[in-house]
C-alpha cells in the first residue's frame, strides 16, 4: 500500500448491532493513514474476522502487514474480555494465527522503524521456529528522553554507564549529569530530563551514545528465555549480521541490527 502512515486496529466488533446490520458475523475495524501529494487522510475499513484474515492482510498491506498484523493481536486479545459470545470465540480462533504469522510481541507503546522491525521479524521467525518461544521486543528507536530514561534505570541499578558504552567521555557527561541531578534533589522526571538534555547537546554535535539513537538497535527481553533459548537468538541474530551483547542491569539482548 502506497503512501501507508499508520495503521490502527479497533476491537471486534459483531455486526449483529445496529451500526452494521443484522448478520450475526465479526469484523475488525481498521483505520488506515494515508499521505497523498501532502495531504493526509483516513480510510476506514471493517475486515471478517475469520480464519483467512491473516493471509488477507499479509496479501492487501505488503510491506506494512508486519505492523498490522501486531495490532490486530492486540485487538484480538481485547476481543478475548468482550462480553459478546460470537466477538470472543471469534477472536480465539485467529489469534494462534496472528501469533504465528508475527513471531515477535512489543511491550508497550515502542516506536519501530520499518526496517529495523523486518530484521526483527526475521530473527524472531527463526528464534520462534528453533525453540517455539516468541521473543518479546522491550526497546528499539529511542528519543534523548527514551535514552536518558533507560540510562537512569541502569545508574539506579548500580551499573555505570562508562563499563557499557564505547564513548567512554560521552558516557561520563550523561552519567555526571545524573549525578548531579540526583544530589540536587530533583525529582525522576527532572533527573532524566536533565539527562536527555546532555544527549540533546551529544546528538547536534555528532556524538550518538547508542545506536538505539540512531534507529539501528532494538532490545529483546531475556528474563523469561532458558539458556537454549537464549543460544537460540544469539545465532538468529548473528545469521541476520546482527551484533548481539546480553546485558544483566535490567536483564535483555541489545540487538544491533544497522
Amino acid at each position: 500500500m502506497q503512501g501507508v502512515v499508520s495503521i490502527r486496529t479497533e476491537t471486534p466488533v459483531s455486526t449483529g448491532s445496529s451500526m452494521f446490520g443484522n448478520d450475526g458475523s465479526v469484523v475488525v475495524p481498521v483505520v488506515i493513514e494515508v499521505e497523498k501529494e501532502g495531504q493526509r487522510s483516513e480510510e476506514s475499513l471493517n475486515l471478517p474476522l475469520d480464519t483467512k484474515l491473516v493471509q488477507m492482510m499479509k496479501e492487501g498491506f505488503g510491506s506494512h502487514a508486519c505492523k498490522a498484523l501486531r495490532g490486530l493481536e492486540e485487538a484480538l486479545l481485547k476481543g478475548l474480555d468482550q462480553p459478546n459470545r460470537e466477538v470472543r470465540q471469534a477472536s480465539a480462533d485467529v489469534l494462534p494465527l496472528v501469533q504465528e504469522a508475527v513471531p515477535f510481541r512489543v511491550a508497550g507503546d515502542i516506536p519501530i522503524p520499518e526496517r529495523v522491525e523486518q530484521k526483527v521479524e526475521k530473527i524472531a521467525k527463526k528464534v520462534f521456529e528453533r525453540s517455539g518461544k516468541r521473543v518479546v521486543v522491550t526497546s528499539a528507536a529511542r528519543t534523548p528522553q527514551r535514552q536518558a530514561d533507560a540510562m537512569r534505570i541502569k545508574l539506579d541499578l548500580g551499573e555505570s554507564p562508562r563499563r557499557l558504552y564505547a564513548n567512554k567521555r560521552a558516557a561520563g557527561e550523561i552519567e555526571n549529569a545524573y549525578s548531579w541531578a540526583k544530589k540536587s534533589g530533583l525529582p525522576v522526571e527532572q533527573v532524566t530530563e536533565t539527562m536527555a538534555m546532555v544527549i540533546q547537546r551529544q546528538m547536534d554535535s555528532g556524538i550518538f551514545i547508542s545506536r538505539h539513537l540512531k534507529e539501528g538497535a532494538v532490545d529483546f527481553r531475556s528474563r523469561d528465555l532458558s539458556a537454549r533459548e537464549k543460544r537460540v537468538v544469539r545465532i538468529a541474530a548473528a545469521e541476520e549480521g546482527a551484533k548481539v551483547a546480553l546485558e544483566s542491569t535490567p536483564p535483555h539482548f541489545h540487538i544491533e541490527v544497522f
